[in-house]
Formats: C-alpha cells, structure tokens, sequence
C-alpha cells in the first residue's frame, strides 16, 4: 500500500525477493499514472522510419532491419532520454545474478503469543520470549523447515510438522527470562513465577479478618 506521502507498506515476500536479487522497488504514487514506466510506441516509429520496404523473403527483410537498427534507429537522439541508444546500451552495467536461484517459499505474517508461540497451519511453533507481542515472518520451504523471522534476521527455525495441533518446541527459546523482575511478558510466559510466594492460610484465618481480625 502507499499512502502517497512516502511511507510505502510492502508486501514482506516481494521484499525478500528483491532484497536476494539486489534491486530496490519503487511504487507508484496513487491516481498518478504519469509516474508508472513509460511505454515506447516502436511500432508507429518502425511503420515510419522503416516500413514499407521492399524485401525477397523473411531473412531478407531481417537482413534490412538489422542494417536500419544500426544505421538509424540506434544511433538517432531519443526523444526522451536525448542520448543515442547505441550509447545507453553500452553504459548499462548489469548485476550479476545469484550463483543460486531464489528459494520458492509460502509466507505469511503470526503475532507471537503469550506462551512463546505462533500458530502455523493448526500447529504450534515455539519463538524466543522476547519476541512475545511481536508479528513476525514465518516461511515454509519446499524442504520441509520452517524459517521465523523479525527485523529481517532469523530468530527460530523448525522442522515443519507433519500432523494436526501438535507443538514443536525449542527450550533455549524460554532461556534467559528475568526472574524476579517487573518484565512486561514475564507473566505471560509458561513455567515463569510472576512475583514471590504468598504464605497459603487456612480459610478461617480469612473468616476472622473479614470479622475484624487481625493476622498473626
């Protein structure tokens, strides 16, 4: 989406793919259509520059093309960048590709739950604790591993499981958390204490200081 100010929400997905390939996208504003990629009309510029011409047969026409494509069409000044496209064509300096094609995967965004945990096709996939709250990347290889990511770094990695509502956990994500500290998601996370013991009474102990007792 774009709001047209500047501030351009991606889709997550496209921007791994163009971060690999090393370009950089670039939206359009909105209701502008001056600002999408202009679209050449070669065809009105071939019909009057160089059709109609006289030719034997298809190799022949070719044979002519190739001489008006070197003779005028790439040499003339072009009406929009005002250079000569011979002269453009020798200045592109193209990256080269990844040695590796990009690795096709199914993504979509989880918030992480309060137990550590993102749902992923009815199964559960344990993250870092400090990640609670937070929306993440997941991704699904072909390979059968499953990639979590925030921030654009990779923060839990699993085998995708193969079965319904089960749970895949790693312990070293629960490590760490802060005990006996006022941590915003300590209470949230399984196995934390969230502050120090209560001296357990007998109910009647309740009963008197609801009376007007007092504690001993």
């Amino acid at each position: 989406t774009n709001d047209g100010q500047g501030h351009v929400d991606w889709q997550p997905a496209y921007m791994d793919f163009a971060k690999y390939y090393g370009f950089v996208p670039k939206a359009c504003k909105p209701y502008r259509s001056r600002t999408k990629g202009k679209i050449e009309r070669p065809i009105g510029y071939i019909r009057s520059s160089f059709w109609p011409v006289a030719f034997v047969d298809l190799d022949d026409l070719n044979r002519q093309a190739a001489v008006w494509q070197d003779t005028v069409a790439n040499v003339r000044i072009h009406g929009t960048t005002r250079e000569q496209p011979v002269v453009r064509f020798q200045a592109e300096k193209l990256q080269p590709l990844p040695k590796s094609r990009y690795t096709l995967a199914y993504a979509d965004m989880r918030k992480v739950m309060s137990d550590c945990r993102i749902s992923w096709n009815t199964n559960m996939y344990t993250v870092p604790w400090r990640y609670v709250g937070h929306t993440v990347l997941v991704r699904e290889f072909e390979s059968g591993s499953l990639q979590i990511e925030y921030g654009g770094q990779v923060i839990a990695e699993h085998r995708v499981l193969t079965g319904r509502h089960q749970v895949s956990t790693n312990p070293e994500h629960f490590k760490g958390i802060p005990a006996g500290t006022s941590h915003p998601d300590r209470g949230k996370v399984p196995g934390v204490q969230i502050g120090p013991d209560v001296e357990q009474r007998e109910l009647s102990v309740y009963e008197e200081i609801a009376m007007g007792g007092q504690v001993q």
